[in-house]
């Protein structure tokens, strides 16, 4: 309690208990796809282990305070914050400072000029059995669209502003890869009001419906596009450029950052890399191969998402079974039924990913065995890093400045505001994105003086900001040989490793710091 008897909520640690030991399995779906609790692949799981925390929240309605458990934050009832974060003192008017010169800058926000205030329903939706594959979850409730009304739907959760009755609906669908039929459960979770935090993410699910309306396409968490990609024949690679969105409270007003990024596609698989490492050198294949991918992140071909490789199980192939629905399948089998997709190399070793604390929470499997052959590389093998046109030609392409950056981000703002899909979802949903970016005004402070080495030794840090030459030609002001130290490094970048190390003793030596051997 705090001195005037309120009570105050403290969240809590969730653990397993001690007696249950967590159980290694090997996971159904090659890659990653959910298909039977508990061991499958990127299978969705019961979300309510994450509401947990709020049944020990103290909300205040209308004056009065009380516990709440899961589900009962309704209505205009707002979650209590005893300690807000107080960045300036009570003494002080602003934090705004005098000195350089003013300039006006340009931010990565648009605001949202109108934006929907109405009551929202929130609702779980599951499906049975279950569907790991967001765009045909969709498709499978579209069809019901004259029952619920206009609603937006991530392919978990849903948000409509009508309410269904019962809370408790069962809808129907064919599903037209396999013809199966599909039994929908749409159940009531709680309603929204203008102010709860669940609102801003409906201005998120809404937002990334206007991006893949504009056809980008979402790898990862992200939106990226195709048709602007950038080809590098002779190094088999691709640059996508993309965007990351985040719509967020910003007092006092609700704003949309987006931020530029780009996505490296490599045109080879898992598989095509695996068969390079075996005709370069049979009898040390595995080892070479391994060290390679490890580490590295794979995009899948059947679901576009993004993988980090943990392990190679070469004691496993497609031909391998796993348990589902309580029998035995292979991965050859399951890649047909569920995608469509024949596997060509059945003997082909299996990729591995280890899923994350809170990926395991949420139901997903602990190991995701994934078929190379569908995983299509991402990021840059060892020989694009080391040549240097390549990677110089590659930052021109994602190093964007500031000037590019703004006509991009306006640009994407541009194709919002025409495309007309994407002006029905905003106007449906009463929000109305500004044409123009955030602007401040902001200070250029005077450029200071670096102190190095010797006698009155000193470079201006110029108007880049910027004095790596001047560093790395004089001595330092304050120098201590280095004669005791270890390095560290994965396997996978031990031919560089030695390189590295004679390039630091050299640069060392200009700068007057003595580098002893590690």
């Amino acid at each position: 309690m705090d001195p005037k008897g309120r009570v105050i909520a403290r969240g809590r640690a969730r653990s397993r208990p001690a007696q249950q030991a967590p159980q290694q399995q090997q996971q159904a779906a090659a890659p990653s796809q959910p298909i039977s609790r508990p061991n499958v692949p990127g299978e969705r799981g019961d979300a309510s282990s994450l509401l947990k925390p709020l049944s020990q929240m103290t909300v205040r309605d209308e004056g009065s305070e009380q516990q709440v458990g899961r589900g009962n934050i309704r209505g205009r009832r707002r979650i209590n914050i005893e300690n807000v974060l107080k960045t300036r003192p009570s003494t002080v008017d602003n934090k705004k400072g005098t000195s350089g010169k003013s300039i006006q800058l340009t931010s990565n926000y648009f605001p949202l000029i109108t934006k929907t205030d109405w009551c929202l329903y929130h609702y779980r939706v599951d499906y049975a059995p279950d569907e790991d594959q967001t765009n045909v979850r969709k498709m499978l409730l579209r069809p019901h669209k004259d029952k619920i009304g206009e609603y937006i739907f991530d392919g978990t959760m849903m948000f409509t502003s009508n309410r269904l009755k019962p809370d408790v609906v069962d809808f129907f669908s064919v599903r037209d890869t396999d013809k199966q039929n599909i039994k929908i459960t749409v159940k009531l979770v709680g309603d929204l009001m203008m102010g709860d935090g669940h609102y801003l993410q409906v201005y998120n699910i809404l937002m990334r419906q206007c991006l893949k309306n504009l056809k980008l396409q979402l790898i990862g968490r992200d939106h990226y596009d195709a048709a602007a990609k950038s080809s590098y024949d002779d190094l088999k690679l691709e640059v996508w450029p993309g965007y990351k969105t985040s719509i967020r409270q910003h007092d006092p007003s609700i704003l949309m950052c987006a931020e530029i990024t780009h996505k490296i596609v490599r045109k080879e698989n898992a598989y095509e890399l695996y068969t390079k490492h075996i005709n370069y050198d049979p009898s040390k294949y595995k080892d070479t191969f391994t060290n390679e991918i490890l580490g590295s992140v794979i995009l899948t071909c059947y679901n576009n998402k993004t993988y980090r490789i943990d392990d190679i199980d070469f004691n496993n192939s497609p031909r391998s079974t796993f348990t589902r629905n309580g029998e035995q399948v292979s991965y050859i089998t399951y890649m047909k039924e569920k995608y469509n997709l024949r596997v060509q190399y059945p003997n082909q070793p299996m990729l591995v990913h280890k899923a994350k604390e809170r990926e395991i929470r949420a139901g997903m499997s602990e190991l995701i065995y994934l078929i190379p052959e569908f995983c299509q590389l991402t990021g840059l093998s060892e020989e694009m890093r080391n040549d240097f046109r390549f990677t110089r030609a590659l930052a021109d392409k994602t190093r964007v400045g500031a000037k590019e950056r703004v006509k991009r981000l306006l640009n994407l703002n541009k194709r919002f505001l025409e495309e007309p899909k994407v002006v029905e979802d905003l106007r449906k949903w009463n929000m109305t994105l500004s044409s123009k970016l955030v602007q401040f005004n902001g200070r250029v402070l005077p450029s200071e003086n670096i102190l190095l080495g010797g006698a009155d030794n000193k470079v201006s840090s110029g108007d880049n900001v910027d004095w790596t030459n001047s560093l790395r030609s004089n001595p330092m002001r304050l120098v201590m040989a280095l004669r005791k130290w270890i390095i560290i490094f994965p396997a996978r970048h031990s031919q560089g490793i030695n390189q590295f190390i004679s390039q630091l003793v050299k640069v060392g030596q200009g700068m007057d710091f003595p580098i002893s051997q590690p």
